[in-house]
């Protein structure tokens, strides 16, 4: 006589079992994609110009859509782990902004970093960062205020810290000029100064990243980026999802599309 209560009790667990497993393949889905340089370019062709006064002396680069031979990924360590290979292009696009300008870099469909700068003639001062993710079906889209020094555009510039924030979450960039150095775009020799970037962030986001940028001495166009990232971020369930991120951004043509 209790068998039925046995089998009851297996069956019950069995079902348990099955929607948590489809639970869990329902949280951790992940819906993010590659997006081609032509839509790229086709919604940069949909966008409004805007107007820019740049002070005397100050250049910022053509406005388009430029395309970066990529090597990277994102991966977050939380249910298992997900992880998003970057497509062998990605782009940066420059729009001219205020001051100065914004630059965005694409990576998939909700994966994407844009920086606006306000331009000087050695240098460009950053003001906003806004920094797209999407994981396990959750995307997070969080616009940061900047202030401090300013990305340096000659070799021989002092040290700067920049201070990003927003609610719960600071972000600071000490950044250095390593030197002068050429590189080469599609055949063409680009004079550069290298900078290198270490950024601490701390709140609901803690951790560690290195970024190192050649930027076009004359007008801050990046020609190469390299990035090592590696953070942990708060979530609603009371554990910490750890973050890391690898790429390598390589531009291919000085020309851009648009």
């Amino acid at each position: 006589m209790r068998r039925k209560p046995l089998i009851w009790l297996a069956a019950t667990g069995a079902v348990v079992l099955a929607v948590l497993l489809l639970f869990r393949s329902w949280l951790v889905r992940d819906d993010t994609a590659p997006v081609s340089v032509g839509k790229v370019v086709q919604e940069y062709h949909g966008e409004r110009a805007a107007t820019t006064t740049l002070p005397a002396g100050a250049r910022i680069p053509k406005a388009g859509v430029y395309s970066f031979a990529t090597n990277g990924f994102e991966h977050a360590d939380l249910l298992g782990g997900s992880q998003h290979d970057y497509p062998k292009v990605t782009t940066i696009t420059i729009r001219p902004v205020g001051c100065g300008f914004e630059q965005t870099w694409t990576a998939l469909d909700k994966r994407a970093e844009a920086w606006t700068y306000c331009a000087q003639p050695d240098a460009l001062r950053t003001t906003r960062f806004v920094d797209l993710h999407s994981f396990y079906g959750r995307t997070d889209d969080r616009t940061y205020t900047c202030t401090g020094g300013a990305i340096p555009l000659t070799a021989g510039a002092a040290p700067a810290t920049i201070t990003c924030a927003r609610d719960g979450v600071t972000r600071v960039d000490h950044v250095k000029a390593i030197g002068d150095e050429k590189l080469d775009v599609g055949g063409t020799s680009v004079a550069t100064v290298h900078v290198r970037t270490a950024t601490r962030m701390s709140g609901s986001t803690n951790g560690t990243s290195t970024y190192d940028s050649w930027l076009e001495r004359s007008t801050g166009l990046p020609i190469r980026i390299t990035a090592d990232v590696d953070n942990a971020s708060d979530t609603p369930i009371g554990t910490k999802v750890h973050y890391t991120e690898r790429y390598d951004l390589k531009l291919t043509s000085l020309e851009p599309a648009g």
